[in-house]
């Protein structure tokens, strides 16, 4: 089970529903318990959003173990045998287990849903402030780059950027266009990251940290890419 989690978790699937059993602990009398509990462990110890189920034992139209053995023991006339009699057993159908995986399932999407509209609307909100701002403060942007570059490269730079930065948020919101917009978003943020290493390298110790957030920027961006496709 460790290295199915290990799987998982290289390739990026999120969610992992764990079946395990009641009396799963890692002292437990039985090699089975301990099995199971070692595995629980694991996946609460791993980077996946876990849900750990612990039915009792499962009944379903086959059988398996413990339900095949209560059925051998019912199947024998007029007499009823005792096997592990002082033990407590608590049933529960395998149609039960299933809608228990499936509403747990339904759970996460259901946040999922909440979450991806959130995401792009703070992101669009993100590139019309940063290109608003941009066509506002332009006259200060300039001064910072004119140094290093000519005045009407500056001013081409500051305007085309903004302009950009407009346009990223109106794919956004658009949906045939959102995947293009946010591959874009990381290209034009890839762009002022090298663009700032290159001419306005100081501004990476400025204590604000202005140019730091790109790197979170990018990310956001992979996470709109990644969830779109499966929507």
């Amino acid at each position: 089970m460790i290295a199915l989690f290990q799987a998982c978790e290289t390739a990026n699937i999120r969610q992992f529903i764990q079946i395990s059993a009641p009396d799963a602990r890692l002292d437990s009398s039985t090699e089975f318990y301990r099995s199971k509990a070692a595995a629980d462990n694991a996946l609460k110890n791993s980077t996946l959003a876990w849900t750990i189920l612990r039915p009792g034992l499962v009944i379903s139209p086959q059988t398996y173990g413990g339900t095949k053995l209560l059925r051998q023991l019912a199947a024998i006339p007029y007499l009823q045998p005792l096997a592990l009699g002082q033990s407590q057993i608590k049933t529960v159908h395998v149609s039960d287990v299933a809608t228990a995986v499936c509403l747990t399932i339904e759970k996460a999407l259901h946040h999922a849903d909440l979450i991806y509209p959130v995401l792009i609307a703070l992101f669009s909100a993100f590139w019309i402030a940063s290109g608003w701002i941009g066509l506002w403060q332009h006259k200060v942007v300039i001064d910072i780059l004119s140094p290093q570059l000519d005045i009407r490269l500056s001013t081409i730079a500051v305007f085309g950027g903004s302009l950009a930065d407009i346009a990223i948020c109106l794919g956004l919101l658009i949906r045939p266009w959102l995947k293009t917009a946010a591959g874009t978003a990381i290209l034009i943020a890839l762009s002022y990251m090298f663009g700032s290493i290159i001419f306005t390298l100081h501004l990476w110790a400025d204590p604000l940290g202005p140019l730091v957030k790109i790197i979170p920027v990018i990310l956001t961006a992979i996470t709109i890419l990644t969830l779109t496709p499966e929507r």
